[in-house]
Order: structure tokens, then sequence, then C-alpha cells
């Protein structure tokens, strides 16, 4: 049977979405942190005269989801990863070795990166499997002194077929996102000019998309499985938050929470030198503190606060990410 530890997960950007290829790319993630969850729930008939369950089933549409689990987040992964939920970037910006990517959901359309996703590992499995069709369903990121930035990520898939994984792909090396050192701002009219010096104990954000399966008399032509959907679909407005978790020695917040005031929050994180400047991530969100709550942190008062998203005209979306990394494009 399969050893969580010699799990492999590989992927690939679908040119079309749903239709399967093969994978450019071994996923950086740690040991057992992957999931596969097929439903499919079966048709029961019953037939008249008996009080047994049922007498005959029959298949019934079937639904694929991928999970990532602690994804540690690096510099070079994240632009590949936020092409499932934001307007996809294919080739970073800069004439040097380090190389910018900007990036921020469509405010009027899904045009979101598909991905084929390949489970397998090192050792013998009874079948390997692939994903098609997989799409940005919600991604978390959690952020803390102790550990890299870590991200849980859930897409939405179409097709599963018993596949083996594509060979002769190598794990990549990358650098990952220290959660030391990450500088939190908040503002009312500029992101990126007042910083929380010295308070901040951690952060999270959530970004979540309203994305749906759609099944069809006819199932999935495409990938040839007449129970599987036939797309998916991005039919509801996202839901994006951010929760800072600072030490309680001003009542700025607090204040700005009672007058629902408008918030610029800024996550940052400036890495080793790369080129002509430095690894780099970036989180933007505009928004208002919907929440404030008071905790404790070894003994300290702390202000739990969470900031629900708003649209920022400046940003022309309600968040928005900027990498640099040493990446001239995405395989």
């Amino acid at each position: 049977m399969p050893v969580l530890t010699l799990a492999i997960a590989q992927a690939g950007y679908e040119s079309i979405a749903g239709t399967a290829v093969p994978a450019t790319r071994v996923i950086d993630m740690e040991p057992g942190s992957v999931s596969l969850d097929e439903g499919a729930e079966a048709i029961i008939v019953h037939v008249a005269g008996s009080y047994a369950t049922g007498h005959k089933a029959y298949p019934g549409a079937r639904h694929a989801a991928v999970s990532f689990k602690k994804l540690p987040w690096s510099y070079d992964d994240a632009p590949w990863w936020l092409n499932l939920f934001a307007t996809p970037v294919t080739a970073g910006v800069g004439a040097g070795a380090d190389k910018t990517w900007t990036q921020k959901p469509n405010d009027a359309a899904d045009d979101k990166k598909r991905a084929t996703i390949e489970l397998g590992g090192k050792d013998t499995w009874p079948t390997e499997f692939q994903v098609s069709g997989c799409t940005g369903k919600k991604l978390a990121l959690q952020i803390r002194q102790n550990d890299v930035w870590r991200a849980d990520v859930d897409l939405l898939g179409l097709v599963v077929k018993k596949q083996a994984k594509t060979a002769a792909l190598s794990a990549r090396s990358v650098t990952h996102v220290e959660g030391s050192g990450t500088k939190v701002y908040v503002d009312t009219t500029t992101f990126g000019t007042t910083e929380i010096v010295g308070r901040v104990v951690s952060a999270d954000v959530t970004i979540e998309d309203g994305v749906v399966d759609r099944n069809t008399l006819d199932g999935n032509a495409t990938g040839g499985d007449l129970y599987a959907p036939a797309k998916t679909a991005l039919v509801e407005a996202r839901k994006v938050s951010a929760k800072v978790v600072a030490e309680f020695s001003a009542t700025t917040e607090y204040d700005d929470f009672r007058a629902a005031n408008i918030k610029k929050l800024r996550l940052v994180r400036t890495g080793a030198v790369l080129g002509g400047s430095n690894y780099r991530a970036q989180l933007d969100i505009a928004g208002a503190w919907r929440t404030f709550a008071m905790g404790d942190d070894n003994g300290l008062i702390t202000a739990e606060l969470e900031l629900s998203a708003l649209y920022d005209t400046g940003l022309a979306a309600d968040w928005q990410a900027v990498h640099v990394n040493g990446l001239a494009a995405l395989a």
C-alpha cells in the first residue's frame, strides 16, 4: 500500500479547461498533506413488496476535489498557486535576475487557470490518479513567527482517472517565505505606509471563491466520463478576509472598528538579495474591521481583528499579491 512519506503530487496548467495535460512540475509539499475526495452517491432503486433497503444500484453524479494542507509557501510557487485564484500571469516582469509577479482577481469574469493534478508515489500504488479541470475554491494562508508561511489550498476538479503520473519529473529547489520578519502595515489612504511595529502576533488571509461544478445529462464529453461534471463555474461573489492578532497596547484599531473605517492591510516579507532587489512576498487587502475580540497571548491582552475585504479602486480588486523571485516563466 502507499507510503505517505513517498507520496507525490504533480501538476500542469491546462490550455483548455477540463482537458487533461501531462504534469510539468512536482508540487512542493510535505508528506501526508494532500488528499483526493471523489464523491459519487449511488442511485438506489427499491422494489415494491419488499422491506429490503434496496434491490438495484446505479452510479450517480460524481464530484472531485483535491486538498493540500499546510503547504510551505515559497516565493517561487506562490504565483503558480495564485493563478488558480486570479487573472493568470505566466511571465515575470524585469530585465534582471529578479522577476516581479503582480496578480489580482478579475472583477467581472472567470478567467482563472485550470490545472491537471496527478497523485502517486515513489513506492508502488495499486493505481495512481489524474484529476483534470482543477481550479481554486479556497486558499487559507497562515503566518506565524515560528514557521514558514503555510497555505491550505482546496481545489475543485472535474474528471478523475486511474492513470500513471508523468515520469521523469524532479523536485525543484524553492525558497520558502519565513514568518519571522513579516511586516504588517495598516493604513487609511496608501498601502504600505504605516507599519504596526512590535505588536503583531499572527496573521491569516482567506480567499474563498464561489466555484461550483455543473453536472449535465451527457456528463463530461471531453473527459469521456458520463457521470463527471461538464465544467466548473464561478457563480458567487468572493469571500475574502484577513485576521490580525496584535498586542492590545493602542486603541486605534478599536476606534476604526467602531467607525467601520476603510483600512488598507499589507502583509510583506522581504527575503534574500536577488538580482537588483530581493525576494518578496506581499499581499494587499482593502476592507473594514468586521469583528473585534479580546484575547490572550502568554499573559498579554491581544486584539483579534478580522478584516472583511472591500473593492478598492486603486487595486481595481479587493486583493492583490506581488511576488519577486528568479523565475522568468511558469511551467
